[in-house]
């Protein structure tokens, strides 16, 4: 059982997430770190009384002891120690947006019956205008469907928002939010090392996302489709044709946006459109008869 685990077991809901963000940057092999280290790295140096008071409260619950050291410092108590563990070494954001693309083209999307689709890295497009904050998802896919019984042919824009586990909080809710504006569904993918243990502070995002109706996907290796976890499923809406038109046009590389154009028409979208316009799903839902890419 990891120190986060007995951690959960000990702490109010309220004090959960403070003592559990000081515990995890706590070397787990028994050596030491600073307060004041700590201190910054909590960007507490202007709650200096939250800190002591949290870090006190993980001494009197056996979890910490005081070491010497300019400033005093602190290492876990040999009770709070795992008796194995795997490191824990951050990763840049940025690294993560290939392997995690690569899995949802090769895997989510074929999990998802998706009879073809597209799948983009587009967080990084230099100074190429998308449509100012929070409209520049990290990874988009754009998904045909096709149906045994039903004459139609669907299209849908996914959007994903990748957090590392030390940049997601509930910020990331918002900015997929404001993704979906423009596109069908829209999640949170976070990269989450199962060898932390129980996670409180995702807590509030995983809340908060069931509140917008956004996805939350967690994942221990970005490469291995096997370790993903899907907390929550995203809520389909139906985007405006014109807006969804632009936001593809804005986002997508423009191979993929070729790929896209010969991957509609490979599907009879282009052919329907111009014979019969815009149908109706079951239930009244509109159906996107790819006026997308036309240009």
């Amino acid at each position: 059982m990891t120190p986060v685990d007995l951690l959960l077991q000990k702490l109010e809901p309220a004090d959960r997430e403070s003592a559990y963000e000081l515990l995890l940057l706590v070397p787990l092999d028994g050596s030491t770190v600073g307060n004041m280290t700590l201190r910054d790295d909590l960007q507490m140096r202007s709650k200096i009384d939250r800190y002591w008071e949290v870090r006190n409260h993980l001494i009197d619950l056996a979890f910490l002891e005081r070491c010497g050291g300019k400033g005093g410092s602190v290492r876990l108590t040999e009770e709070a120690r795992p008796s194995s563990y795997v490191e824990y070494v951050p990763r840049p954001e940025r690294e993560l947006y290939e392997p995690m693309c690569c899995v949802l083209r090769a895997n989510w999307t074929k999990e998802e019956e998706f009879s073809d689709a597209v799948a983009a890295v587009t967080a990084d497009q230099g100074s190429r205008t998308t449509g100012g904050r929070w409209t520049r998802p990290d990874i988009l896919v754009v998904g045909v469907r096709r149906y045994a019984v039903l004459p139609q042919v669907d299209v849908e824009a996914v959007t994903f928002e990748v957090k590392t586990f030390e940049g997601a909080n509930v910020t990331a809710v918002y900015e997929a939010l404001a993704h979906r504006r423009r596109a069908h569904r829209a999640y949170v993918l976070v990269h989450r090392p199962t060898s932390l243990g129980t996670v409180p502070r995702l807590e509030p995002i995983e809340q908060a996302a069931r509140g917008h109706g956004i996805g939350l996907i967690l994942t221990d290796d970005p490469h291995d489709f096997g370790q993903w976890e899907t907390r929550l499923p995203a809520v389909h809406v139906e985007p405006h044709p014109h807006v969804l038109d632009s936001f593809l046009h804005q986002q997508l590389p423009p191979d993929d946006e070729a790929q896209l154009r010969k991957m509609a028409a490979r599907h009879g979208y282009l052919a329907r459109r111009a014979a019969g316009g815009h149908r109706r799903r079951p239930h009244g839902h509109s159906v996107l008869r790819l006026g997308v890419l036309r240009r």
